[in-house]
C-alpha cells in the first residue's frame, strides 16, 4: 500500500488552466444565465471554480479543509447546496457550454466542403449504445 501525497507538483498549472477555460468560454456568466446564482455568502465563481478544480486534486474536501488548503472559507454543505440547488438548470448549462465549445473551437477544425454524416447503429438490443461489429451499422 502506498501513501498518496495531497501535494501535486502541477496543481497551480491545473488551476490556471481551469481559470483560463472559465474565462475563455464565459462559463460563470453562462452559469448565472441558467439560474446558478446565490443570494448571499460565497460568490458563485469561487464555488464553481473550487468544485471544478477539486476534480483534479488529490484528497477529499475533508482532508483539504483539515490541512487548511481551502482559503475561500466555505463548508462542504455550501458546495452541496449549490450543486443541488433546484434553481440551477444544469442540463441547459451543460448543453449551452458544449455548444459554445463546439462552435467556438471545434467547428474551425473542419472544412465546409466535407460531407456531414449521421451514424445510426442497427443493434439488436435497444439498450445497447455501442455495436460490436461493423456490419451492425446502416450504410
Amino acid at each position: 500500500m502506498s501513501i498518496v501525497s495531497l501535494e501535486s507538483a502541477d496543481e497551480k498549472n491545473v488551476s490556471a488552466s481551469i481559470l483560463n477555460f472559465l474565462t475563455a468560454y464565459g462559463v460563470i456568466s453562462l452559469l448565472s444565465n441558467c439560474g446558478g446564482t446565490k443570494l448571499k455568502g460565497v460568490p458563485v465563481k469561487a464555488l464553481f471554480t473550487y468544485t471544478l478544480t477539486n476534480v483534479f486534486r488529490m484528497g477529499s474536501f475533508y482532508m483539504q479543509n483539515k490541512l487548511g488548503k481551502i482559503h475561500d472559507g466555505f463548508s462542504k454543505n455550501t458546495c452541496y447546496r449549490f450543486l443541488m440547488s433546484p434553481r440551477t438548470n444544469w442540463l441547459r448549462f451543460t448543453t449551452l457550454l458544449s455548444a459554445r465549445i463546439i462552435n467556438g473551437h471545434l467547428r474551425d477544425l473542419t472544412s465546409e466542403n466535407r460531407d456531414d454524416c449521421f451514424v445510426i447503429p442497427n443493434c439488436q438490443s435497444p439498450c445497447s449504445v455501442y455495436c460490436r461489429r461493423p456490419e451492425d451499422f446502416i450504410s
